[in-house]
């Protein structure tokens, strides 16, 4: 990890809240971000009751294991409360190897297809989520915990605002829409957003029309003022 690894880090989490449609889309992404700076087997978002998405997000977990996190999400979770304290109290990371009971949920997953021996937790949001991040053979060192707690403040900052442009919105956009979306908010219009999806006026305005009909909107103003609203919380909560 060279000293320009941690501030372009924090810019692609940062960008990857501006871009993200939603929560599961901003965590399946900076995994996917993490995963090239700190090379993790294993890794799975989960959240509290109070903020939890419709699944936990994961990366690299077989079948049988990705099923027992969905199952036992809530054991797990309070299994997690002991782990997210120890993050908190160590700056936000903590190494957790040994911090797991073989009987608990949490190690019979870490059994169940692939064998995970080392394991680190980051808490966000005053430990209302956590990322879990794990590998089988080599144990996560100091730096790479180091580089994790870094974008802590960052993870916790994208992920609310992802959260509240879904909750704004109130409905998961499908790709197109999501498209269209983001045409709107930039100020195309119906013609200019055709021309670039490669389709015809009336077919966005066909969209669009279905767009608002989802989202609760009777026109344009009224769709970006969604959006507005919810970077405004975002920034300022």
């Amino acid at each position: 990890m060279s000293c320009t690894d941690v501030p372009q880090l924090l810019s692609q989490i940062a960008a990857l809240a501006v871009r993200a449609h939603d929560r599961t889309e901003f965590r399946s992404g900076t995994l996917a971000l993490l995963q090239t700076l700190i090379p993790f087997d294993v890794a799975f978002f989960q959240s509290g009751a109070s903020t939890a998405g419709p699944e936990p997000v994961t990366w690299g977990l077989p079948p049988l294991t990705e099923r027992l996190l969905a199952r036992k999400a809530d054991t797990i979770w309070s299994e997690l409360a002991g782990i997210r304290a120890a993050a908190l109290g160590a700056g936000g990371v903590v190494e957790a190897s040994g911090l797991i009971s073989t009987d608990s949920e949490l190690g019979r997953m870490w059994r169940s297809e692939r064998p995970v021996n080392h394991l680190c937790v980051g808490a966000l949001e005053e430990g209302r989520t956590a990322l879990v991040m794990g590998r089988a053979s080599e144990p996560f060192v100091r730096r790479e915990l180091e580089l994790l707690r870094l974008s802590l403040a960052v993870l916790g900052l994208g992920d609310r605002r992802a959260s509240e442009v879904q909750e704004a919105l109130g409905a998961r956009l499908t790709p197109r829409e999501q498209e269209i979306f983001d045409f709107v908010s930039r100020g195309y219009n119906n013609r200019e957003i055709a021309s670039v999806l490669g389709t015809s006026p009336f077919t966005v305005r066909n969209q669009l029309c279905r767009l608002f009909r989802k989202v609760g909107v009777s026109g344009r103003s009224e769709l970006v003022g969604l959006a507005a609203t919810a970077t405004r919380r975002a920034r300022t909560g």
